[in-house]
């Protein structure tokens, strides 16, 4: 109990001059720093607010008092310092057991609903007895003796608080204040609870509470006033800072003090905490489920389905294919959460489930719809079920049918269809609008739903040989399901919001169901009463909240035992909080309540409770998922200990003979086999040196004698170091050579391994005895002065390959020659053979050695002088200039692994091809060209590549970043390595076996054409509003013309058009989306460029039949369209139409309605305006005998700049005359935005 935080309440009393009688509406409010300098304000309807942060600094030393009912002795207190509440001291053990004498709460009547079909636990049943620390409900009080004093005193000399009451593991007080106003003073009520330090400061908890003012006289009532908060640490007591005033309750004529005493009293019931040591499996007998960011929903329905045991028992017979990847099997991550809910006594992890969904961490953060995820996740099991004992099983429990049908009145002709379903959708509104400020409960629901709908009037059916008749339609349930899932529609489109909104009506649902009457022809005689067995609550609105199911564990029991389980935290609960208590509906009372209501319901069938709810054991678990699950969990549990304890232990590699003579790379071994077992070895740290000797004996040697002069082993110290050239002033990579002979001597023996290597990570190399000429074994002797170490690889030119061939110990001050025949017998060369060397340096550094005579001591001969090195050497009379151990080594060097992607960033390139190429992979050479490269590519994607455009990659992002020219193509200096800023610091490193990646684009034009043209962005529009963006190249000289010509290249002409196309400056924002002007043909390019900046387009669309020529008569009028405000809610494609002087405006609302395609009666919703920029001069009776008059039309365009052949023009003068001026428009409803789902969710797809 020590991380429990500790609750508290707390009472004081308030001067106030404006407090005359209690204010029955009055919000909650936290208590706030006491001021008595500061105006409190003569409006006690404050909405709650916490604790002023001022009291949370470190208190003042805390007062303890034997009798908590009795004010402490006054002290010297600073007046210069504000007052600060004193707080009861925080528990820092286990809660004590309650006192003997604990106040009893006063026996009430409970007008809550009670189960129908089972009794009802009480509170105090489930919570064993009062002395229970995590009952769900508690009741303080607090006697106020000397209430008068109380009133007097200052708030931090004079507050109460009462003896804790321990609810849900956290102890909680009354805390009473008096708090000073203007002229009087009241009392501030509040229900406080105060963490330990233990926990962090992470601990909440949910509690909704009723504080009381007990009445002395019979015929007075309490004073009540309900609050709900969260306590949390920084917000830790909520309540009322003006209860009720001092004056009123000191009056005896109130009814509420007796011999100079008051008293408070708090029903508190508090929700499970979470952040706290909160043993779910303990207190409930199951356990929660983690939340990994936004996965309430789905924790919701898992346990949902947990608790239908005989899907249960299905999934765990649900086999995986002998291909599946385990990692991506569905069944198997099923099975594991299952298995962990009834086993574990800690919170289940999901992670392997959405893994196995093929989600990322990013889908776990998005908020889904529960009951979405319940259809998508049970016909994925149904999917994976089929071929198996129990395919049969989820339609047995899940799918009921109804029968859809049209029945004529007047004529004998009815069409029917039967369908399934798998879940019910219910209404929380009656269809009827009259009917929405009406009661409506679940049955009034169903009648609502099997309600025939009328066919009548225009509406009527056409049955057939019958004609068009009147007719009812309307659906009938066949058959329910043994299990009947309802999803509560709460989530609407509101018309007059424009918007989804969740509707938080009131919506009644009992725990027994008989839905016999709704069954027709019920031949089997089946009785469709059903029990309730989930609620799946939502808390919150359209746009996100949080979703938590209370579940009856023991439907089939005398007993109702329903638990809420909230992600990881269950706790048990009542009939009233699981169901009543999320009827919905407005509670002015309880604040956040009307936000929290029952979203979805499960209901079992009364005679399929024992096959559907039937017992699970562990019998009923195949042995092998038993095996392999608790073999995960010791694995598991060894990872976490492994991990607990690593820094106690070193971690040790070694290296022996076998595994460098098996290696065909770099360097002496292949850094992967570091992961093997036989490799790792762990030690500890504190182990005395010498052990580790005997540990290379035991462990890896075998026996073998490892001590005295003659030991069978010699240990070499591999460490990772550079080599640095000087004359290029580069490093080479890093690379491990055995550098440190490792000896057992009396200096170093006995202390520890950690001192003694100075790593937390050594690898050794186990030198073993070599066969002398003798043939006898021994290690040849070492002299740390005088040898070095060498290693030697062969270059073997039969196989093509370089191999590790053994070791040799020698006088530094020798010569390769000196040493030949020892190097030519480790091939078995003859002694005499001629040998070619080189010093592998690192992978990219591969030296010659040009002069072998020489001592290996000379400057001329080895990178460094040290033990370790390698020296590769090759048979000179059989290779050749392009077949030797060094164009080996390029070559293996050079060949990298490539994946080839389009680039989708086409910003840069707005002409590129995007046609979602799948990425390809293959191998290139960096020393290729980039030509080379582009034709390799073009090869493999099939694609013309003069028309690639290559992409060099940034050298630490591995993003693409500048294109590659026509001239670094042709350049043969510019070549991979280049390309992949493989250049430098940034180094190829072979070893990492790393892919690389390249970047390509698709041209519609040669890229030597890119420089000779200007390339732009554009819009094409058809003759049905379709717009689609292509990219042009017109000549960067050319004019209008040129761009019309390069886009009949890939416009699509109307069947029956013009043929001819136009280019027209079109806004792109919100506030201006309308057609500006029609560019001339002849208009240079360059006008047109800078006649179109950020917030315009340019559009080429096919001239209308009608409008290729313009009389003096006609008008191309601009028509766009806007939601009711143009200023910010222009919408759709705008466009041109023509007008004719004198004509009516009802020919041209007729026109309009053809050209947009739309019927009479969608018009008719539609409004006209004269617009002038972005307000409206007149709305237009379109039904009136008005006609068009061209001369006011063309008003508009007087004073408007002539750019056309003008290479310098007022660009912001033209753009203010394009924007004031005149056009028609549109008033109507966006359709688009109304059907926004109005939040960033995506549907759901497991893809297992």
């Amino acid at each position: 109990f020590q991380s429990f935080p500790l609750w508290t309440v707390s009472v004081c009393p308030i001067p106030s001059s404006v407090i005359t009688r209690p204010m029955e509406n009055q919000l909650p409010r936290a208590h706030p720093q006491p001021n008595f300098d500061v105006d409190m304000g003569d409006d006690e309807n404050l909405a709650p607010e916490p604790i002023d942060a001022r009291l949370r600094r470190p208190l003042e030393p805390l007062h303890i008092y034997a009798d908590e009912n009795t004010a402490p002795q006054s002290e010297p207190m600073d007046t210069s310092s504000r007052p600060v509440a004193t707080v009861a001291p925080m528990s820092t053990g286990p809660p004590p057991p309650p006192p003997d004498v604990v106040p009893e709460a006063p026996k009430r009547k409970d007008s809550e609903i009670k189960s129908s079909y089972q009794a009802e636990i009480d509170e105090d049943e489930y919570s064993l007895s009062m002395g229970d620390p995590y009952k769900g409900k508690g009741y303080l009080r607090l006697d106020i003796n000397k209430f008068s004093e109380f009133c007097k005193g200052e708030p931090d000399k004079q507050q109460r608080t009462s003896k804790s009451v321990w609810v849900r593991g956290l102890p909680w007080k009354i805390l009473a204040i008096p708090r000073a106003q203007r002229q009087s003073k009241s009392l501030g009520f509040f229900l406080q609870c105060n963490g330990t330090d233990q926990e962090g400061g992470q601990w909440n908890c949910v509690a909704h509470a009723t504080l009381q003012v007990l009445s002395k006289r019979p015929g007075v009532e309490d004073h009540k006033r309900r609050i709900t908060h969260t306590f949390y640490p920084k917000e830790n007591d909520w309540g009322y800072s003006s209860f009720l005033t001092c004056d009123m309750l000191a009056n005896p004529s109130s009814g509420y003090i007796e011999n100079d005493t008051i008293s408070l009293a708090v029903h508190v019931q508090a929700e499970a905490p979470h952040g706290v040591s909160w043993d779910s499996r303990k207190h409930t007998g199951f356990v929660g489920l983690k939340n990994q960011g936004a996965t309430c929903y789905m924790n919701s329905i898992l346990q949902t389905l947990f608790f239908t045991n005989s899907l249960r028992k299905a999934v765990y017979q649900m086999t995986m294919s002998p291909d599946e990847d385990p990692e991506s099997s569905v069944a198997l991550a099923m099975q594991r959460v299952f298995y962990d809910l009834s086993h574990v006594d800690k919170p289940v992890g999901t992670k392997k489930l959405t893994k196995s969904f093929g989600w990322d961490s990013l889908d776990s953060f998005l908020q889904h719809d529960v009951q979405e995820l319940c259809r998508v996740l049970l016909d994925n099991l149904e999917t994976k079920m089929k071929g198996t004992p129990v395919e049969d099983m989820i339609p047995s429990l899940f799918k009921g049918k109804m029968c859809s049908y049209i029945k004529c009145s007047d004529v004998d002709f009815e069409s029917a269809r039967d369908e399934v379903f798998y879940d019910v959708q219910l209404n929380i509104r009656s269809r009827d609008p009259t009917r929405h400020n009406q009661p409506f409960n679940i049955m009034d629901s169903f009648r609502d739903y099997v309600e025939a709908e009328t066919l009548d009037g225009e509406n009527k059916y056409d049955a057939g040989e019958y004609g068009l008749q009147p007719a009812l339609k309307g659906v009938r349930f066949v058959s329910f399901p043994p299990i009947l899932q309802f999803q509560l529609m709460r989530f609407q489109f509101d018309p007059n919001l424009e918007s989804n909104v969740k509707v938080n009506d009131r919506f009644e649902f009992s725990d027994l169901l008989n839905l016999n009457e709704f069954v027709r022809d019920n031949e089997e005689g089946i009785d469709y009463t059903y029990y309730l067995h989930a609620v799946l609550v939502h808390s919150g609105d359209f746009h996100g909240g949080h979703y938590v199911v209370y579940i009856n564990t023991d439907v089939k029991g005398k007993m109702a035992h329903w638990c809420k389980f909230d992600d990881d935290v269950v706790s048990r609960s009542t009939f009233k909080e699981a169901c009543v208590a999320n009827f919905g509906g407005d509670d002015p009372e309880v604040l956040g309540r009307i936000f929290t209501n029952a979203y979805m319901l499960v209901y079992v069938r009364k005679d399929s409770v024992d096959e559907v709810l039937c017992e699970v054991t562990d019998d009923d678990i195949p042995r092998h998922l038993k095996e392999r699950f608790e073999n995960d969990r010791q694995e598991e549990e060894k990872r976490k200990k492994d991990k607990q304890d690593a820094h106690l232990y070193l971690d040790l590699y070694f290296i022996t003979d076998d595994i460098l003579e098996s290696h065909r790379g770099f360097d002496l071994f292949d850094l992967k086999i570091l992961e093997s077992p036989e490799v790792h070895k762990k030690i500890e740290k504190t182990a005395p040196f010498e052990k580790l000797f005997s540990f290379v004996q035991n462990n890896i040697i075998n026996g073998e004698n490892a001590m005295g002069e003659d030991c069978a082993f010699r240990l070499w110290q591999f460490q990772e170091n550079t080599v640095r050239d000087d004359r290029q002033h580069t490093m080479s990579l890093p690379r491990f050579r055995a550098t440190e002979c490792k000896s057992l001597n009396e200096e170093n023996m006995s202390k520890e391994l950690e001192k003694v290597l100075s790593t937390e990570k050594a690898l050794f190399f186990i030198e073993r005895p070599t066969l002398n000429p003798d043939g006898t074994y021994s290690i040849p002797t070492y002299n740390d002065h005088l040898d070095i170490l060498l290693f030697l690889k062969y270059y073997d030119f039969d196989r093509k390959e370089i191999r590790v061939v053994g070791h040799l110990i020698v006088n530094f001050r020798a010569s390769l020659v000196e040493i030949m025949s020892d190097i030519a017998a480790k091939v078995n060369l003859p002694a005499d053979t001629k040998l070619r060397y080189y010093e592998e340096i690192s992978p990219e550094k591969i030296k010659p050695i040009e002069s072998p005579s020489l001592p290996l001591c000379s400057d001329m001969m080895l990178a460094e002088i040290n033990d370790g090195a390698i020296i590769i050497f090759e048979r000179l009379d059989l290779v050749t200039p392009t077949d030797n151990a060094k164009t080996h080594i390029d070559t293996m060097y050079n060949i990298i692994e490539v994946e080839m992607y389009q680039n989708d960033d086409t910003t840069q390139f707005p002409c590129c091809i995007l046609d979602n190429s799948p990425m390809m992979t293959g191998k290139v050479d960096l020393t290729w060209t980039c030509a080379r490269l582009s034709e390799y590519v073009g090869s493999r994607i099939g694609w013309e590549p003069s028309q690639l455009l290559m992409w060099r990659l940034s050298a630490y992002a591995e993003k693409p970043t500048h294109y590659v020219t026509d001239g670094q193509l042709k350049h043969s200096n510019f070549r991979v390595r280049e390309l992949l800023s493989l250049v430098g610091d940034q180094v190829h490193d072979p070893r990492k076996n790393k892919k690389y990646k390249v970047f390509y684009n698709k041209l519609p034009i040669p890229i030597n054409e890119l420089e000779k043209r200007k390339q732009m962005r554009i819009t094409l529009m058809d003759d049905k509003f379709n717009t689609t963006d292509a990219s042009v190249f017109p000549e960067k000289m050319g004019n209008v013309k040129n761009i019309l010509e390069e886009s009949r290249r890939i416009f699509k002409f109307s069947p029956n058009g013009s043929g001819r196309l136009r280019l027209v400056l079109v806004g792109t924002s919100n506030g201006n989306r309308r057609v500006m002007t029609i560019f001339q043909e002849e208009e240079p390019l360059q006008n047109v460029l800078k006649a179109s900046p950020a917030s315009f387009q340019l559009r080429v669309e096919e001239i209308p039949l009608d409008q290729e020529r313009r009389e003096i008569n006609e008008f191309f009028l601009p028509v766009a369209h806007f939601d009711k405000n143009p200023t910010d809610r222009m919408f759709g494609v705008p466009f041109y139409f023509k007008v004719s002087d004198g004509e009516s405006f009802q020919s041209v609302r007729d026109r309009l309605r053809q050209r947009l395609d739309i019927s009479e009666k969608e018009i008719e919703k539609y409004k006209f305006a004269m617009m002038a920029g972005s307000r409206v001069s007149r709305y237009l009776d379109m039904d009136s005998d008005e006609r068009v008059r061209i001369s006011d039309l063309h008003q508009y365009q007087r004073g408007m700049p002539d750019i056309r052949g003008t290479p310098s023009f007022d660009l912001r003068q033209l753009l203010h005359c394009f924007q004031q001026g005149v056009y028609l428009g549109l008033d109507h409803f966006n359709r688009s935005r109304g059907s926004d789902r109005g939040r960033a969710e995506k549907a759901i797809v497991i893809h297992n």
